[in-house]
């Protein structure tokens, strides 16, 4: 299985309003993730990371992506308008969340971004260490092989994971966007409980997150997740039978 993943990070700049300080952490978190044997063993060729992206690169190089799976994630703002969202890539243009596929057979998309023009809240303390780490037994060379088993059994599709329903915001603060350290950490909560269980697909990891963000974040929104109904749901976290770290 050949896989590629773009973590798209558009915060805006420091010296402008409605910059998000909290994206800055995302991106690297999400890589980190990616990169572990939890989050399947990716390796650094396999991921680029793009910050306040101009819309025209971006778009052909999503076009040039033809592996057997893709990843799309972003952090940044977002809007719902004339019926579809759309993300902000940078300080000046808006981007079609369709305009995310690429030529994959099988692609996930994730979306930590309002989908109205409210603006998320900014809270946290500047100077602050937010990164995350994911502690595995696995090692990567085992986790690519579960990973990519898992992979080939899913059906093709797209599948999207929206942070907020339509007219909701999507909160962040300094340590990063309120789903996006959901998922992340509703994943490493469940590496750490015995199971028997070695894979969470992204349906079941997106649920976690769902729990893990009202129980712990002060927000109303609502996270989405669509995408065709199927027999075998993408995986999104990786784990050895009964660990327990």
């Amino acid at each position: 299985m050949t896989r590629s993943a773009i973590i798209i990070g558009s915060p805006g700049e420091p010296q402008y309003d409605g910059y998000l300080a909290g994206v800055e952490q995302d991106v690297p978190n999400m890589k980190r993730f990616l990169l572990s044997p939890t989050g399947g063993g990716w390796r650094n060729t396999e991921v680029k990371t793009a910050r306040n992206p101009s819309a025209g690169a971006l778009f052909k190089y999503l076009q040039n992506i033809n592996t057997d799976f893709s990843l799309v994630y972003f952090s940044g703002h977002g809007s719902f308008q004339r019926g579809a969202t759309y993300i902000n890539v940078n300080l000046q243009q808006q981007y079609k969340l369709t305009h995310l596929a690429t030529k994959s057979r099988k692609q996930l998309i994730i979306i930590d971004a309002c989908r109205t023009v409210v603006e998320p809240e900014f809270l946290g303390i500047l100077g602050e260490d937010f990164s995350k780490t994911f502690s595995s037994q696995l090692g990567l060379a085992q986790a690519r092989n579960l990973y990519d088993n898992h992979l080939a059994k899913c059906e093709n599709g797209t599948i999207v994971c929206y942070s907020c329903s339509v007219n909701e915001a999507s909160v962040e603060d300094l340590a990063g966007g309120y789903f996006t350290r959901s998922l992340l950490d509703s994943s490493n909560n469940w590496v750490n409980r015995m199971s028997p269980n070695n894979i969470l697909p992204i349906d079941a990891a997106f649920n976690l997150s769902k729990f893990y963000l009202r129980d712990n974040f002060l927000t109303n929104q609502q996270p989405v997740i669509v995408g065709q109904k199927r027999q075998h749901w993408f995986p999104f976290a990786l784990r050895q039978k009964n660990q327990l770290l």
